[in-house]
């Protein structure tokens, strides 16, 4: 056991004596305290895995940690998402052995050299996929005589934006495989017909018309240029990752001007499925009762992106260039 100072006297808490530093074994906290580096180390940590904790322990071997973890808005611009908020990801670094503080950061330039020049550590650690060319803040520790550390932890064993992506195909893999590849609808009502694909390997599923009125044998007309709003009698769950989309019938199109619109069904979605149906032909168009008027087809969406304001998206010439030209702006 190390011998330290008394708290009260000049005494060593194990033997008593009064020799100060002179004693054998004796270690000054305060001064060992402040003979510690200061090592920063920075990153998204979202979502904070095991080659963050490997390059944390190791930089914890060589001084005080300091974590600095980007902002949710430079996530956004990176990755286009934000799996787990700053709080979070702050609270999980800290918890990890050696860390003495974990700090916010103006990353708004995409670099952490705001958090160097206002932290002064002694080190900056980098993990084993940083090098001296990809690494902005090289510079701003050369300028403060901060002393650059690579490949500390080793090399790069993981990545968040993969174990993001992973997740996401399971939970998509998963949503496809629930109840042997199964949706569940629910009839309303007794004239509601399932949806039903005319071959096993069409994309989409007829969906038919089902008056309120279970008993009603009268067709729906819709004159030229008015549309109507027609109940399938059905409730439709649509899979995590899925958006229900309802499509045209080609006949229906074709041979009577009838066409869908507005059909987008989402996930949240737990009400009636209800097709609006447009006649842009001519002529009045009768819609019978347990008649085909859309498809429903399922398409794989992301909702992990998010619309942010910029001041300018476009970098080069050629895409201002492109960007001037719209509807049939290639020929015809």
């Amino acid at each position: 056991m190390t011998n330290r100072q008394s708290a009260t006297t000049d005494e060593c808490y194990n033997c008593g004596c009064n020799l100060k530093k002179a004693c054998p074994g004796y270690e000054d906290e305060a001064e060992t305290q402040t003979s510690r580096k200061t090592i920063m180390v920075s990153g998204g940590l979202d979502p904070i895995h095991k080659g963050h904790v490997r390059m944390i322990l190791a930089a914890g071997e060589v001084g005080d940690v300091i974590v600095v973890a980007n902002s949710d808005a430079w996530l956004m611009r990176k990755k286009g998402y934000v799996f787990m908020p700053w709080e979070e990801r702050a609270e999980l670094a800290a918890s990890i052995r050696g860390v003495k503080s974990v700090e916010r950061v103006d990353d708004s330039d995409g670099s952490v050299c705001e958090a160097l020049r206002r932290l002064r550590p002694d080190a900056f650690a980098n993990g084993g996929d940083r090098k001296g060319n990809n690494t902005p803040e090289v510079k701003v520790c050369e300028e403060l005589g901060i002393e650059l550390l690579w490949n500390v932890g080793g090399e790069k064993i993981q990545s968040s934006s993969e174990l993001v992506k992973n997740a996401q195909e399971a939970e998509t893999q998963t949503s496809a495989n629930n109840s042997n590849n199964k949706v569940r609808v629910h009839r309303l009502r007794e004239n509601a017909i399932l949806p039903e694909r005319a071959h096993p390997t069409d994309a989409g599923a007829d969906l038919r018309f089902a008056p309120e009125n279970i008993n009603s044998t009268m067709p729906v007309s819709i004159a030229p240029s008015e549309r109507a709003l027609l109940p399938t009698g059905l409730r439709i769950e649509v899979p995590a990752g899925h958006m229900l989309e309802i499509k045209n019938k080609s006949g229906l199109s074709l041979k009577k001007g009838i066409h869908v619109g507005g059909g987008v069904v989402d996930q949240g979605y737990t009400g009636e499925v209800k097709v609006i149906l447009h006649n842009v032909g001519h002529s009045c168009i009768l819609i019978q009762p347990g008649q085909k008027i859309a498809q429903a087809v399922f398409v794989q969406i992301t909702t992990a992106l998010e619309f942010e304001e910029q001041e300018q998206i476009y970098d080069s010439e050629a895409s201002l260039e492109r960007q001037a030209g719209g509807f049939g702006s290639t020929g015809m």
